[in-house]
């Protein structure tokens, strides 16, 4: 049929604290779609990486790109501070005082290129939208569609 259902690595809250949740091993995580894959031979499950899930986890996103390779096929864009999930544009969050990117923004694009990442990229920056007034609407647009060009401008 040719249809591929992606997983989703995702955070998870312990008490108060956000901690890793389902999927952010992408060892365990390619082991499952490869056994997947292997026993329905086609390529069934694949990987859609969460830029907002992956910040909040402190997951290494160079590293975990790389590891999944070719078995990530969807990307979910979007910024926040590392605590909540905010979907916001990226690049518009920094650390408190030190003025660097609170998402690893370098990383990401590292393991996209080393990986020649040619999936899909969803933007999850909707809320910023309303944000802006309507005459905007269609600048930001184009500004969200410039950084996806510059993510994958390899």
């Amino acid at each position: 049929m040719g249809i591929t259902i992606c997983i989703e690595n995702l955070y998870d809250s312990v008490g108060g604290h956000l901690v890793e949740g389902p999927c952010c091993n992408a060892r365990k995580a390619s082991e499952r779609m490869d056994q997947f894959n292997e026993r329905y031979r086609a390529e069934v499950l694949g990987f859609c990486f969460d830029t907002g899930h992956a910040n909040i986890a402190g997951i290494d996103f160079e590293r975990f790109i790389t590891t999944l390779g070719s078995r990530l096929k969807v990307l979910h864009i979007h910024d926040n501070d590392g605590v909540s999930d905010l979907h916001q544009i990226p690049f518009t969050f920094t650390k408190t005082r030190e003025n660097l990117s609170s998402t690893d923004w370098d990383g990401f694009v590292r393991g996209l290129k080393k990986i020649r990442f040619d999936g899909v990229l969803s933007f999850e920056t909707a809320p910023v939208l309303t944000a802006f007034p309507e005459e905007m609407k269609e600048q930001v647009l184009r500004f969200i569609a410039e950084i996806g060009e510059y993510f994958c401008g390899y």
